[in-house]
């Protein structure tokens, strides 16, 4: 590749990041195209692609965040990403599988530890959700997301010991390459952008 093709792709991505901030997702989804038009062995673009279609098209997410994987078999944040991807759809076995992936090479983040408690809670291992909320703690003390999603577990916990009716509190998000959480309902949290490589965005 010649260096203004990589200029090119690496200029339209810095727009498609900046659009995608902006919450712009039209214009993101243009720019990332334009930018694996100029370089399409750029992992970074196959996933910030895969980040912008999850809501609207689901399998073509999971179709760009397979392409960055084939690219970048070891890069975190596109595991993360799909991890998320087959979470919203209830394919709990498949998330904890890509979650674990990207824990080999992102052990630090806490954000990656919470979402992998959100799968396993939901895949019907409690104790193993605790134990993923407590090492994100232990990475970040004070995490919010996880803090929230233990109190979640220990709610139920207790609820079930005392035979009454457990109470949905919801959950919140975190996610790789998102430092926000996106409150999907009261209590759960699930982080949605904490970028695992600090070259990510």
């Amino acid at each position: 590749m010649s260096n203004p093709e990589k200029d090119a792709a690496r200029a339209a991505l810095r727009e498609a990041r900046s659009a995608w901030e902006r919450g712009d997702a039209a214009r993101a989804e243009l720019y990332c195209r334009d930018a694996l038009t100029a370089d399409d062995e750029d992992a970074r673009a196959w996933i910030l692609l895969g980040i912008v279609l999850r809501r609207r098209d689901p399998v073509a997410a999971h179709a760009a965040l397979t392409a960055a994987i084939e690219r970048d078999p070891g890069h975190p944040d596109a595991w993360f990403h799909l991890g998320n991807l087959h979470r919203e759809q209830r394919r709990y076995a498949d998330a904890i599988a890509a979650y674990e992936t990207a824990v080999i090479t992102a052990p630090d983040n806490a954000s990656l530890h919470n979402n992998l408690g959100l799968a396993l809670e939901a895949a019907g291992y409690p104790e193993r959700a605790e134990a993923a909320y407590r090492t994100a703690l232990a990475r970040v003390a004070g995490h919010r997301q996880s803090l929230g999603n233990l109190a979640h577990l220990s709610a139920k916990s207790i609820y079930a010991v005392l035979l009454m009716p457990t109470r949905s509190y919801g959950s919140i998000e975190a996610s790789v390459g998102i430092t926000r959480a996106t409150t999907t309902r009261p209590w759960q949290a699930s982080s949605e952008r904490a970028p695992l490589r600090q070259t990510m965005w």
